[in-house]
């Protein structure tokens, strides 16, 4: 085990566990574990099995501020500041890994490409945040994996994504805080079948961006909200292929904010599904839903709208064989 409540620097890897087992890292709060070369990692798990990282300082990596590689049954709890240039915590190739960043903690990814969580070809993974985790382009990223499971209380922010989920099936995330990209961006991005995402909390985006946004191979994937949806150019927009269902409970809001925008786009998604038992409002001169697939299925106890002269439900060439019911 190494406690520590000094000073750990190094160029390279500041602290190394490579083909070990039963490992306990500990960074007490006045600790300081840093690696300053151009490719520094503060904290290197390579290959290595049952280990945990508890840290309440800093683990600041030029690089990268955790690496877990190709390890198995990982466990990392951060109250304090993990940090890197590309990654704050990066996991590859790795099973049964477990992430939890507290309420005081904050993991960043401050470079020009940075991704504060990235979870590469992983396999049983949980990410917990009830802290703060940022990346300059994605907050948590996920490639390649499978059995993923976010869920955030805290705040998760990027400047392109804040979680980005790609070619990851059944993933799914859960937010009662706030996910939150920039201007372009989707606070919420899937190309990944039966992904599901709950909402309670905010999920929002710029004048330019998406909240939600089910991209093609997102087939089967749900929304599930009760909480605010937002963005200046769709909330939610659906090009999944088959089979997705969004529904906006009593109390949500699925909205859009920018001149001609929608609310939610269905485009190219075949039998999609929209339950409304809240508020689906477009921009000004926009619209509340928009639709030119078939087989769309609105149904509606709430409200749809749009501001100004804009229109509530639009269907447009190609959306043949929809249906919308309405409940009083």
């Amino acid at each position: 085990s190494i406690d520590n409540t000094g000073t750990i620097t190094a160029g390279f890897n500041a602290v190394r566990a490579n083909g070990i087992a039963d490992i306990t890292i500990t960074n007490g709060v006045d600790g300081v574990v840093s690696a300053t070369g151009p490719v520094g990692v503060a904290i290197d798990l390579d290959t290595a099995t049952n280990t945990m990282v508890s840290n309440a300082g800093s683990l600041d990596g030029s690089l990268t501020g955790v690496v877990v590689n190709n390890a198995s049954a990982t466990t990392i709890t951060n109250v304090g500041t993990v940090t890197g240039s590309s990654n704050g915590v990066l996991v590859t190739d790795a099973t049964s890994s477990t992430i939890t960043n507290g309420v005081d903690g904050v993991v960043s990814a401050t470079g020009p490409a940075g991704v504060a969580i990235a979870l590469n070809t992983a396999v049983d993974t949980v990410v917990t945040n009830a802290g703060l985790v940022g990346g300059f382009i994605t907050g948590v990223e996920v490639n390649n994996a499978t059995d993923t499971a976010i869920t955030n209380v805290g705040s998760v922010t990027g400047g392109v994504f804040g979680v980005d989920i790609n070619n990851a099936a059944g993933s799914i995330i859960d937010n009662t805080g706030r996910i939150e990209v920039g201007l372009t961006g989707a606070a919420i991005s899937t190309d990944s079948a039966a992904t599901v995402v709950t909402n309670s909390g905010t999920i929002v985006a710029g004048e330019s961006g998406v909240g939600v946004d089910l991209l093609a191979g997102a087939d089967a994937s749900s929304i599930d909200n009760t909480g605010t949806i937002t963005s200046g150019f769709r909330g939610v927009r659906n090009a999944a292929t088959g089979n997705t269902t969004i529904t906006n409970n009593l109390g949500g809001t699925i909205s859009s904010t920018a001149l001609f925008s929608s609310a939610i786009e269905i485009t190219a998604a075949t039998d999609a599904t929209i339950n409304n038992a809240g508020d689906i409002i477009g921009g000004f001169s926009g619209l509340g839903v928009s639709s030119n697939s078939a087989g769309l299925s609105i149904v509606n106890t709430g409200s749809i709208s749009s501001l100004g002269s804009g229109v509530g439900v639009d269907l447009a060439a190609g959306a043949d064989a929809s249906s919308i019911c309405l409940l009083y």
